[in-house]
């Protein structure tokens, strides 16, 4: 019976009827419960017959018009699944009451009714529905596949051809890729019709570019790169003319599989034709002579490429990049980024830095690498974790570790964690040093990255002890994380466990076993108990190894190939066959099959086998072993092979039971398989993909891959045991295990690895038969439950359907996202999820804009986990659905800081509170510290000199072994304290006046002045040298600054202020500017010079003000010993002990001596610092924080103390030249050694001529020391001051321009002037007493300014 689809019969358009076209009514109706509970069949997942019999009991009570098309869908889902038979039938009368209730159908309804029509032989039913419904709707690939096959199975070959040259004109392009499916499922044993059809095809496919592209597409997809090879070269010589866009995939096809070479020829070609190759040809051309590191003809690429009038982009630098880094030629690399930076159209991004600093890293160039990363972050670039990792791994190669804890603290100053892949290259890098050798230093050595101790940290510790054999230090580290209180784990145990076991310690081995098996949270895994009974075999103790087997067994723990291997050769070596015996009834129930058949044969021999107890004796089982062989070769058609012997090794294979032969019995069947075969079929090959087999990488320097790394040989066992040959039904041999590595071991990422087999089918079912084997394999794994140690996920299996492309690149790293690239048209929705699905659950699917005009267009897949992300991409890449290629790479996730933003966005508000912010962290985080910088700036904290024990030290040591120089220091020491005071009667009453306002309560200034070298600070220096806590200020220092930054600086400095910052007033100036630009209003942010003097005399106030404090509060317990000495010795309470004023000690009130008041008054910035220290002088005396001492030659010092402390009458003492007698007796002491070796006559008239300033009679000193006799050294100071007094007084020297160049005075009154004072005339202002009246015609003016 022929079934006519709705559309066909009433002539009504192929969309969704409505629902009152269905019966149903305009109002909605209660759908019936019968209806209910058959959808609810479909989401418990409910056996197809189930189902089926629940939908007969609808369609029997004329319930099945309220299903809609989506239940019909699911029906014919579930029906499909199931494989019974007579399933096409039941799938048929759906459509058909579809029909019924005039459901609409679409284009996948239609390709399924005509694909179930053909399995059931209606062809002509097919060929109806063609012309009544196709020629009219149009036509589909798929649809064009079946007509093709009925047509040449019907002998209507021309027929056939007619409908292909349709198809072409209306753009229906012919795709191998689907006929090869179709035929794989449809036609499985119709090779004639599958070769005609398949020929029609290829002929075809030359008629058209897109359909001759489309093929080749196939072609490098099923990886047939030689077929693709011999189609061009065919073509070619028949006269096909090709495009651009054909040589691109030819090109980019060798460039994917391996093939150089045939790339190569492919451009010369397409050169010798004189076509302007695009740039894509020329990136890949450039990237696979970049590949063979073949600078010279990268660079004539290169060349050709500008000579063409291309625009390098990006990607071609980048390649360049890499060439010149692996070739070792910095320069030309360096070379090649200033063009890059030259070039406006590139925009250097993240990629091209990180290449920059991980090529310099590679060449040695640490320095380098480090500016470039400064230059980085100046240009507003934010490093990543791939930025900082490189520049880590550069350092710690480099043996420079202080650049790599730079590196760490500046990955937390950017929030960016350290992995523990960098904690484990620290440890290696810190372990591989001479330093250090004990545990203790190795923690110690990583106290300055910051990292946190935990168990990775300590497991990587020991791991890279037990690496270097050192199990001692292993030991003291496990000991050392037990102090710490840090939980130990499996593979901390294990890892000391497998170290004990390889240096031949067995007892600590044990010891250390029941230590982790009395551990409440922590239970041995297969691995522990693998290196136990490797440790007692290698110790011939077979008994506590089989011990330690079955305790292995008793937790539920399948013993892994490694363990059997071990065991067997035990029992082989050692003859223990009972024993023998129990292993294998284990290796049976764990699924293993032992393949070697030598060790088959001496079992077979030993006498364990022979025992008359043994249940299966190896005789019974010949036969058995060979019924699924038998069944394997009827259901593949492919021959068996011979099986000969391999190597005396037991190699284990995962499979379901375990069967033995024979050698003799294997070979002597498959001999008879070899000669019952009929076809000889070409060998095919195929990717699984396995996707948990080892951790996933996510920089570069991420370590799990270190904790648990795995050798290709474990890699290659492993695979290999997840594809056991008795557990699948079809005959494969593997060829090779590919770890998912890229390039090198060391840059896995994707954490899996691709098994590669070899299987013997007919060309249109090679995919059908690899489809099934990787079935079988992934069933294998969920039957065993494989599951990791590293993540405790189980490890899963697909085949690989695309091109995987192994690459290096060190910015693409895993992730959650894929970005999919069309190069064809744009895939739907339902298309990306159809092919995506199956590795994971989707998170979302994001489609490219309609409108945009990006190249290439692409789409976003998100995942939920990143471990289907990687198989996706991995079994994908490359795949091509509809005629599109999609190529898979992973997209990083970029994350938008709404915070920032914001802050960007309203700059009014934002920089005022992030300037206050600044403010509060500075007072809340510098100010303690400046506090405490004046606090021992003050107190002498860090002098030596101020401890007792330093100074007895000192005492009993140097000044005993150069006695001489400090007794000529003690000296020096007297001589300086007898200048001050004890050398001069008339400084003596001054110092027992100063001394006395010391002792008392501050409560006004202290003034000293005098003439310049009249020893005012020698004096006060006297006084205060047994202060306790005293500060010193250098006015001639301050006002000597270059500009207002170094006066503040050298304030701070003496103030003992740090730290100060000085560029502050500057860029606080700088900002204010900028926001008044921008905003239209000032931020108020702005600080000038004064606003920091006085932060700085405000901290230092306060400062002082907490020791006198301090000092107050420890006086009570100080007075307190002090009465309780007095009480135990006997003695009197002295009146010194406490004076008037309650203080114990008045040498614990502080001095401040501020020298050189009023030093210069040059501008208005020295006058405003004179005033800030005058007022911060008064705050000080006025609490009673401090004595303040002004030490100053200015006369009107006493005015601007006077405004700052008016309520206060300011004690002065005034210091004046010494009397003849004291500075003669002042010369004499000092020159008391010269008197002894030389007659120094004339030094009585050369004193008296200098007369008694202090700095005259010192300079007098000198020079006669210095070798000249009294009168030289007097004619030599008369001259110095002549050259002064004419400098100054006359203008000698100085330029006309020069400041200070036009004087107040004319020559004439210096003249007399001077001259008087020779005379002792002038005493007082002349203009008083009408001196010289005519001389300053009668203003003040020239005489106050001499």
């Amino acid at each position: 019976m022929t079934s006519t689809p709705p559309e066909a019969a009433k002539g009504e358009p192929s969309t969704p009827v409505p629902e009152a076209a269905k019966g149903e009514p305009s109002t909605p109706v209660p759908e019936p419960p019968e209806i209910l509970r058959f959808r609810k069949l479909f989401e418990e997942k409910k056996h197809s017959n189930i189902i089926w019999q629940e939908y007969s009991h609808l369609h029997d009570n004329s319930l099945s018009q309220h299903l809609t098309k989506p239940d019909y869908n699911r029906l014919r889902r579930a029906l499909d699944s199931s494989r019974d038979w007579g399933i096409d039938g039941k799938i048929l009368q759906s459509f058909e009451d579809m029909q019924k209730y005039r459901i609409a159908w679409d284009l996948k309804d239609y390709e399924e009714f005509v694909t179930i029509k053909f399995a059931c032989g209606q062809h002509q039913d097919v060929i109806q529905l063609y012309s009544t419904h196709f020629e009219r709707k149009g036509l589909t690939p798929w649809i064009l596949n079946i007509m093709l096959a009925i047509y040449v199975k019907l002998d209507m070959v021309d027929d056939a051809k007619i409908l292909l040259r349709e198809a072409l004109v209306k753009e229906v392009l012919p795709d191998l890729s689907i006929w090869e499916d179709f035929s794989k499922q449809y036609l499985t044993f119709s090779h004639e019709i599958v070769s005609v059809v398949r020929n029609m095809l290829v002929d075809a496919a030359r008629q058209n570019t897109k359909a001759y592209n489309l093929y080749l597409t196939h072609l490098f997809f099923n990886e047939r790169p030689d077929d693709a090879l011999e189609y061009y070269q065919q073509n070619k010589a028949a006269g096909i003319q090709h495009d651009l866009s054909t040589y691109e995939i030819l090109i980019d096809g060798f460039s994917k599989t391996y093939r150089p070479k045939s790339a190569f020829i492919m451009y010369q070609d397409v050169m010798a034709q004189g076509m302007q190759p695009t740039q894509k040809m020329y990136n890949m051309i450039i990237n696979l002579k970049a590949g063979l590191l073949d600078a010279v003809g990268t660079e004539q690429t290169f060349r050709d490429m500008v000579r063409s009038g291309l625009v390098p982009d990006i990607y071609t630098y980048s390649t360049l990049l890499n060439l010149y880094f692996r070739n070792r030629e910095v320069s030309r690399a360096l070379a090649v980024f200033s063009e890059m930076q030259r070039d406006n159209a590139i925009c250097i991004n993240d990629v091209v830095c990180n290449i920059m600093i991980n090529g310099l890293m590679m060449n040695h160039e640490p320095v380098a690498a480090q500016e470039f990363y400064k230059q980085m972050i100046h240009i507003g670039m934010q490093p990543d974790l791939i930025t900082f990792n490189s520049l880590l791994k550069g350092f710690v190669y480099n043996k420079d570790m202080p650049a790599a804890i730079n590196v760490i603290r500046e990955m937390r100053a950017a929030n960016i964690e350290p992995d523990v892949i960098t904690v484990t290259i620290l440890i290696d890098s810190l372990l591989s040093t001479t330093e250090t050798k004990t545990a203790q230093s190795l923690f110690d050595a990583m106290q300055p990255y910051n990292l946190q101790p935990n168990v990775v940290m300590f497991g990587a510790m020991i791991n890279g002890w037990v690496r270097l054999g050192n199990m001692t230090q292993a030991v003291q580290t496990f000991t050392m994380m037990r102090k710490h209180k840090v939980t130990p784990n499996v593979i901390t145990y294990t890892s000391l466990i497998q170290g004990f076991v390889q240096s031949g310690q067995l007892a600590m081995a044990t010891l250390t076993f029941r230590d982790m098996m009395q551990c409440d949270n922590v239970m041995p895994d297969r691995a522990t108990f693998h290196f136990m009974i490797d440790g007692f075999l290698g110790h011939d103790r077979f008994e506590e190894a089989m011990v330690c087997f079955r305790r292995m067994r008793d937790m539920k723990l399948i013993p892994s190939k490694d363990t059997y291997f071990v065991l067997l050769t035990a029992v082989v070596t050692q003859e223990r066959w009972k024993e023998g015996g129990e292993i294998m009834e284990q290796i049976s129930e764990d699924g293993y099959e032992i393949r070697n058949l030598s060790l088959l044969r001496l079992y077979e021999l030993s006498p364990w086998a022979k025992t008359p107890n043994l249940q299966t004796p190896f005789s019974s089982l010949h036969d058995a072993t060979f019924t699924p062989i038998m069944y394997r070769l009827q259901r593949t058609a492919v021959a068996f092979r011979n099986i000969t012997p391999v190597r005396p090794t037991a190699i284990l294979r995962s499979r379901q039971p375990v069967r033995w032969a024979s050698a003799s019995h294997v070979a002597r069947e498959g001999e008879k398989a070899a000669g019952e075969a009929t076809h000889q079929f070409p060998v095919h090959e195929g990717l699984v993909y396995f996707d948990n087999m080892m951790p996933l990488r996510f920089s570069q320097f991420d370590v799990r891959q270190l904790l648990f790394q795995s050798t290709r040989n474990m890699l290659e066992k492993k695979a290999k045991s997840f594809a056991p040959k008795d557990a699948i039904p079809i005959e494969f041999e593997i060829a090779e295990v590919i770890p998912r590595l890229g390039i090198a071991f060391s840059r896995s990422r994707d954490g899996g690895a691709f098994l590669k087999f070899q299987y013997k089918a007919l060309p249109t079912e090679s995919k059908l038969i690899a489809n099934e084997i990787a079935s079988h394999i992934s069933k294998n794994l969920r039957d065993r439950n494989v599951i990791t140690t590293f993540n405790f996920q189980p490890v899963r299996a697909f085949l690989v359907r695309g091109e995987p492309f192994m690459e290096d690149l060190l910015a693409r790293y895993p992730s959650q996202k894929l970005r999919i690239e069309f190069q064809g048209a744009d895939l739907t929705i339902e298309q990306i999820y159809k092919e995506f699905r199956q590795f994971g659950r989707i998170f979302d699917v994001t489609q490219p804009n309609p409108a945009s005009k990006e190249l290439p267009r692409y789409a976003i897949v998100q995942y939920t986990r990143v471990r289907a992300a990687t198989s996706a991409r991995n079994c994908l890449h490359g795949i091509t659905v509809n005629g599109t290629r999609l190529n898979i790479t992973y997209e990083r996730q970029i994350r938008t800081n709404a915070i920032s933003q914001w802050i960007v966005s309203h700059p009014r508000i934002s920089f005022p509170i992030i300037g206050f912010a600044a403010a509060g962290v500075t007072y809340a985080i510098f100010d303690p510290v400046r506090k405490f910088c004046i606090t021992s700036k003050i107190t002498q904290r860090f002098n030596p000199e101020e401890y007792a024990v330093y100074r007895w030290l000192r005492k009993e040591t140097w000044a005993r072994i150069v006695p001489s120089t400090a007794r000529q220091a003690q000296l020096e020491e007297g001589e300086k304290d007898g200048t001050a005071a004890g050398g001069w009667s008339e400084r003596e009453q001054d110092e027992r006046m100063l001394r006395t306002w010391l002792k008392e309560q501050p409560e006004t200034f202290i003034l000293v002045t005098g003439p310049k070298g009249s020893g005012k600070s020698a004096l006060v220096q006297s006084v205060i040298k047994d202060k306790r806590y005293k500060i010193i200020v250098n006015g001639e220092q301050l006002v000597n600054s270059g500009n207002n930054n170094d006066m503040i600086a050298s304030l701070a400095r003496q103030l003992g202020y740090f730290p100060v910052f000085t560029w502050l007033v500057s860029l606080s100036g700088l900002v204010d500017t900028l926001v008044s630009a921008t905003t239209g209003q000032k931020a108020g942010i702005s600080s000038s010079t004064e606003t920091q003097v006085k932060q700085i005399l405000e901290t230092v106030a306060v400062a002082v003000h907490e020791v006198t404090i301090s000092d107050e509060s420890a006086s009570t317990s100080t007075l307190a010993l002090r009465r309780l000495k007095r009480l135990t010795s006997g003695k009197p309470r002295l009146k010194s002990d406490k004076n008037e004023n309650g203080i114990e000690d008045e040498n614990e009130i502080p001095v401040i001596v501020i020298d050189g008041f009023l030093a210069r008054e040059k501008g208005p910035d020295h006058q405003e610092l004179w005033e800030n220290l005058a007022e911060w002088a008064a705050l000080l005396v006025e609490n009673r924080v401090a004595h303040v001492i002004f030490v100053t030659n200015h006369v009107g010092a006493i005015k601007v103390l006077g405004k700052a402390l008016p309520d206060r009458t300011i004690e002065a003492i005034t210091l004046s030249d010494a009397s003849s007698d004291a500075a003669m007796r002042f010369v004499q002491r000092r020159l008391r050694e010269v008197q002894l070796k030389r007659n120094l006559a004339g030094l009585d008239h050369a004193v008296a001529a200098l007369g008694g300033r202090l700095t005259d009679l010192q300079l007098l000193v000198q020079k006669i020391r210095g070798g000249l006799d009294p009168d030289a050294a007097l004619h030599d100071i008369v001259q110095r001051a002549i050259v002064e007094i004419r400098k100054y007084g006359f203008g000698d020297d100085i330029g006309p321009d020069a400041p200070g160049s036009k004087f107040r005075w004319t020559d004439v009154q210096f003249f007399q002037v001077m001259s008087a004072l020779g005379r002792n005339e002038v005493a007082s202002n002349p203009l008083k007493r009408g001196f010289y009246f005519h001389l300053y015609q009668s203003s003040h003016f020239p005489y106050n300014g001499l």
